[in-house]
């Protein structure tokens, strides 16, 4: 089991609430403590610590302890307390942002090969601790190591600089949309273009996040904020795997799936002869899309229909994008163009792209669809050749986190990035291969969008949509719709893990879900290695279709495909003796 420590409670600025989102997104079991005393009671195998401990001595020591007797202590953070068990020292200096490159000789970082952005970052130097890379400021300056491992008796200690929740929100979120953003110093990306977008909160630096392509302009090959989700789950199964514990985590995916393809199509002019061009099309490639109509005009009725008997989702595509009557940013303008696409498909509205990816504020505009019952947001993504793929920093789909002023909440609505549109025509085809290849080394949603009017007036761009989802499936992707997506995780959501030893070196696996949870791939992670050929599991309240040994992400796990049933289900990982 993890263990989630929280030293920073009542501070509303904090986002330490978001650690729970990741691991959730993640599959893993956990639970959440503010006091060392709870924490210990629970019995954890990984202990995860943010905030300053700011605790008795009596509490370091326990946490001491803890790392002594075979636990895993990841402090996130300052940690001014614990420099002992962590083998570092504090330095009580703050950086706001830095670069972070990993060591190559280390398990859990040698995959890290660029500079990862981050922020928030405590000051901190590997004493007795072995540093996994240091900081650099933004003038190149060396401030102190990022990351540092200690092995304290049978246990390990890791201290973390960068506060990795406040990274990750502060990426994928962006700041404020209140002005144009900063353009691309070499012109690649003019986004102050009087439009206020998405892309105008990118926080991403132009110059050190992007990597060079050598069919046209830099763009963002690296989503950042899902390197750091990665590596602090590595760390997780790392501390676990080195005791010895069977952790499981719900896998992102039915079946086993590496990662999903998205396509997204935006109507803009409306044209039902290109509307019925991009369904044949479609059709010959195999793949449901999700279609963003907007407002005003729309389609006939028949379209509508067409789209909706071939399996396709329809969605809002609000238009921000004039000063006249219902085309304006604005709540009371949004409401009135969700309920004319609502009446004029008949069928409910969950899903939404803004056009031209407007945005102003923050995180009011999830608010809006939060009241709607919009499920599904797709507005974060590039406008530009010179800003596409991760600027937000992640292919994984999430959901936001607001300041209520009392805390923080995660929003209902659930953010699917884009990451380019009309392969071929804006960008060139091959973009598709680095962006498909990192979406499916993280295990998220390769988000492509395309214009029915360019599917219809450019037999190239058609071509381009049918190569994009051969090349996908070829990645092993399939290809789902935004509603499916949503759908899927918030499924996948409320099915609860519990680890907990059982006699000698046995383990209990209990599964709780209120719902059943058709072809889920749960994965054990293999205390004994590669050397059993057949793993030591038994069942119950599981219907299992494969149980199999698999590497994945550089880890043993015993992979479980099946049915998870509504109610309680058990596993059992039989220890030596058992």
């Amino acid at each position: 089991m993890i263990g989630l420590l929280v030293h920073d409670r009542g501070r509303a600025s904090s986002y330490s609430v978001y650690l729970e989102e990741i691991l959730s997104h993640a599959g893993l079991p956990f639970a959440r403590h503010e006091t060392v005393a709870g924490a210990m009671r629970d019995g954890p195998a990984v202990l995860l610590s943010i905030g300053r401990p700011m605790g008795s001595r009596a509490e370091c020591e326990e946490l001491e302890r803890f790392v002594q007797t075979g636990g895993t202590l990841i402090q996130i953070g300052d940690g001014t307390g614990l420099d002992k068990v962590l083998g570092v020292r504090y330095t009580g200096s703050f950086e706001e942002e830095g670069w972070w490159t990993g060591a190559p000789d280390h398990p859990v970082t040698r995959e890290c090969h660029v500079p990862l952005h981050a922020f928030a970052i405590t000051g901190m130097k590997a004493i007795t601790a072995m540093s996994l890379g240091a900081i650099v400021s933004r003038e190149g300056a060396n401030v102190g190591d990022g990351i540092a491992v200690r092995q304290a008796g049978d246990g390990i200690a890791v201290a973390i600089a960068p506060d990795v929740a406040t990274t990750i929100v502060r990426i994928q979120q962006g700041i404020p949309v209140e002005r144009d953003g900063a353009p691309a110093p070499d012109g690649t990306a003019p986004i102050d273009d009087g439009i206020l977008k998405a892309e105008d909160g990118l926080v991403l630096d132009w110059e050190r996040d992007r990597q060079p392509f050598d069919r046209g302009a830099p763009f963002f090959q690296v989503p950042v904020a899902d390197e750091w989700r990665k590596l602090l789950v590595r760390f997780i199964l790392w501390g676990a795997e080195r005791q010895g514990v069977p952790l499981p985590m719900l896998w992102y995916w039915p079946g086993g799936l590496s990662a999903v393809g998205h396509l997204s199509l935006d109507s803009d002019l409306n044209e039902d002869e290109a509307a019925m061009t991009t369904l044949r099309v479609l059709d010959q490639a195999d793949v449901k899309a999700t279609w963003c109509v907007m407002y005003p005009g729309g389609y006939r009725s028949a379209t509508y229909t067409a789209i909706r008997s071939q399996g396709h989702e329809l969605a809002l595509h609000y238009n921000a994008m004039k000063d006249d009557a219902r085309s304006r940013w604005g709540e009371d303008d949004f409401d009135f163009q969700w309920r004319w696409l609502q009446e004029r498909s008949g069928v409910p509205i969950v899903t939404n792209k803004n056009h031209y990816l407007r945005w102003e504020g923050e995180t009011e505009f999830y608010r809006w669809c939060e009241r709607r019952g919009i499920r599904v947001d797709q507005t974060k993504g590039p406008t530009k050749q010179g800003d596409i793929g991760f600027l937000f920093g992640s292919c994984h789909p999430w959901f936001p986190i607001e300041d209520t002023g009392d805390g923080m909440r995660r929003m209902a609505v659930l953010e699917i990035p884009l990451l380019t549109q009309d392969l071929v025509w804006t960008v060139p085809f091959e973009v598709c291969r680095p962006l498909l290849d990192r979406c499916v080394q993280h295990h998220g949603v390769a988000h492509f969008l395309f214009h029915p009017h360019h599917i219809h007036t450019k037999p190239e761009v058609a071509r381009a949509v049918i190569a994009l989802t051969e090349v996908g499936r070829e990645w092993g992707l399939a290809w789902w719709t935004a509603e499916e997506i949503d759908r899927w995780e918030r499924l996948r959501r409320q099915v609860d893990l519990v680890c907990r030893k059982i006699g000698t070196g046995g383990w209990e696996i209990h599964v709780r879900s209120p719902r059943e949870v058709p072809d889920a791939t749960l994965l054990i992670l293999a205390p004994g290695g590669r050397e059993r050929e057949i793993p030591p599991l038994s069942f119950s309240g599981l219907t299992t279709d494969r149980v199999r040994l698999k590497r994945m992400d550089g880890f043993d796990f015993y992979e479980v495909r099946g049915t998870i049933r509504a109610g309680d289900a058990h596993v059992r990982v039989r220890g030596d003796s058992g």
